[in-house]
């Protein structure tokens, strides 16, 4: 095979995991591959594009803040970000680009793996963004019973729950400001948002979580060891079990990979085991 090369859009990149993952895939499987940070904003997605293709890019990742803005620049759109319309994979064909959301893929294995039962259950989300949908909407096909979003922007938060009983009319969406208190009866409690990927957080000061019940998942996808942050409220919390995003970040990066090389990868499980131990 032919040089593999990739990348990641988005910003800030100094805290991406993403070149190490592949890399070690390109060592795993014998590919030579170059992977580069693109630093990106809204703005210049449309230039960052235009340099991935024109320096023969196979596709690229992206990160915050540029993935529902990237479904609006994809000649296609695949799968899952068809229907939430937010891209955090690219694929390059012949000049032109297809946008895929493999964070859906990675939530849903994360979720496979701990064996975590999301049917008929109630899961409070943090977040409306891209990470948030791609999360909303693996849950909606789990046939979660209530799904409670909490968000900065009212009309943003209103229209995400608005959009999702389009797409899952058995599963109830309900709005709540991001400071609210949570439902105490929620099985699981996910943190969609980046607070604590770039700087310190005071989870006491952020999500309003007074009671959980004894069963309770906190289930972060931050994946810096951000000893005050969310996770650190589940501790405290006493929750059952505690899963940060680096499993997440790890499996859509396997399926990101698998795209680009049309290589069906076997055990993705084990290896991404052996990811994790390198990181």
């Amino acid at each position: 095979m032919n040089q593999l090369k990739a990348g990641i859009l988005g910003s800030p990149l100094n805290k991406s995991l993403s070149p190490a993952i592949f890399n070690f895939l390109c060592l795993k499987f014998n590919i030579p591959g170059t992977y580069k940070l693109l630093p990106t904003n809204k703005t210049d997605i449309s230039s960052s594009i235009l340099k991935a293709i024109k320096n023969n890019w196979r596709g690229f990742n992206i990160t915050l803040p540029c993935k529902e803005e990237m479904a609006k620049k994809a000649d296609k759109l695949y799968g899952p970000a068809l229907k939430i319309k937010t891209v955090n994979t690219v694929k390059i064909e012949k000049g032109k680009i297809t946008g895929y959301n493999t964070d859906t893929f990675g939530f849903l294995a994360t979720i496979k793996e701990h064996k975590l039962p999301i049917k008929n259950r109630i899961i409070s989300v943090w977040g409306t963004g891209g990470a948030a949908k791609a999360v909303c909407w693996a849950l909606g096909t789990l046939k979660a019973k209530n799904i409670i979003i909490h968000g900065r922007r009212e009309k943003q938060t209103k229209e995400l729950c608005a959009h999702m009983e389009t797409l899952f009319p058995k599963t109830k969406f309900e709005t709540r400001k991001f400071k609210e208190k949570s439902f105490i009866d929620s099985a699981f409690l996910i943190n969609a948002t980046p607070l604590g990927m770039y700087k310190k957080t005071n989870s006491k000061n952020l999500w309003n979580i007074p009671k959980i019940k004894p069963s309770a998942v906190f289930y972060d996808l931050v994946y810096t060891k951000d000893t005050i942050g969310f996770l650190k409220l589940g501790s405290l919390k006493k929750a059952k079990k505690l899963i940060d995003g680096k499993d997440m970040l790890i499996y859509q990066a396997i399926k990101s990979f698998e795209l680009w090389t049309g290589k069906k990868i076997k055990n993705i499980l084990r290896l991404k085991e052996e990811i994790r131990k390198e990181l």
